[in-house]
């Protein structure tokens, strides 16, 4: 995925590539992916009224700290050893088990989820997301690691504190728990999912919640997030078409993570955007998905993070 970075055309130098086209207010190319820029096409931008356009990004990779590589690392290690145990005791529950009835151990999800809240909170830095960890076969896991952190960076910068952000942070490390519940060959298809095929990939929704609503050590907002984390602010998302506020804050955070992370990420049958074009494409083709508290909140998380990168 080609690196590219968004620059205000009043710091645009003669020279400079279009790493996208350059659109007029009514969808007209103004100027080509590929063109290298002169003194009359920056005028022309100008009197397109255009702001800011796209270039390639040459600039080395930082390093990713030592810190958030661990944190990641040790937080993925203790969700696959909360997933993988509670999938034994679904196998192994008999008829007459109901799920509300599996007592979970959370208390080590607990540690990590306090642990991620620490370090978002000493370095805000750590919660955009580090490619070096990403592997196809284990995206749930990976995915739901990134959403805890971007989820405690959205709660930290809208000011929530102590219980509540762990809280918050507990709900978005487990979002996806109920996948846990659906066939393998659908979880790990190397393609697109059927209509069919998704519907019953829609019922994690409501196996999370299920699994989680009576745990006497969680808090029932941990449960609402798994329920309510595809809810739409425009009343489009499911499991009930929930719209604006009926749909939990925590649950609202959640959304914005992970429809972030999801665009970001590298598939099996598809390369993910890069994070300023998904940033566009979430307050553009795809805002009404989103509170548009949370996602502006999310949005000048994001850019101060990366001000401070480049200090």
């Amino acid at each position: 995925m080609a690196k590219v970075r968004r620059v205000p055309v009043a710091e645009l130098q003669p020279g400079d590539l279009l790493a996208r086209d350059v659109l007029s207010e009514d969808g007209r190319v103004l100027l080509s992916t590929g063109v290298r820029l002169n003194r009359n096409y920056i005028w022309q931008l100008r009197q397109h009224g255009v702001e800011a356009v796209y270039v390639p990004d040459t600039s080395p990779p930082k390093p990713a700290p030592e810190l958030s590589l661990r944190l990641r690392r040790e937080v993925t290690q203790e969700l696959r050893q909360f997933t993988d145990g509670l999938r034994r005791t679904m196998e192994q529950a008999t008829a007459t088990v109901r799920l509300p009835e599996l007592e979970l151990d959370t208390s080590g999800i607990r540690r990590a989820v306090v642990g991620v809240v620490r370090e978002v909170l000493t370095h805000p830095a750590a919660a955009l997301p580090l490619q070096e960890l990403r592997q196809a076969d284990e995206y749930t896991l990976l995915h739901s690691v990134e959403v805890c952190l971007l989820s405690t960076m959205i709660g930290r910068a809208m000011g929530l504190q102590g219980s509540a952000l762990v809280d918050l942070a507990m709900g978005a490390l487990l979002h996806d728990l109920g996948k846990v519940g659906i066939p393998t060959a659908i979880l790990n298809k190397p393609d697109r999912l059927t209509p069919e095929e998704l519907e019953v990939m829609k019922r994690h929704t409501t196996l999370g919640w299920v699994l989680l609503r009576e745990q006497p050590d969680l808090p029932p907002e941990v449960a609402l997030v798994a329920l309510q984390h595809h809810e739409r602010w425009d009343g489009r998302g499911y499991p009930m078409g929930l719209a604006g506020e009926q749909i939990h804050l925590y649950a609202r955070i959640c959304t914005v993570a992970d429809v972030y992370d999801a665009l970001t990420a590298d598939r099996v049958y598809r390369e993910g955007i890069h994070p300023t074009e998904a940033l566009a494409t979430m307050a553009g083709p795809m805002r009404e998905m989103f509170d548009p508290k949370v996602l502006q909140t999310f949005m000048n998380a994001v850019e101060h993070v990366q001000r401070q990168g480049t200090a």
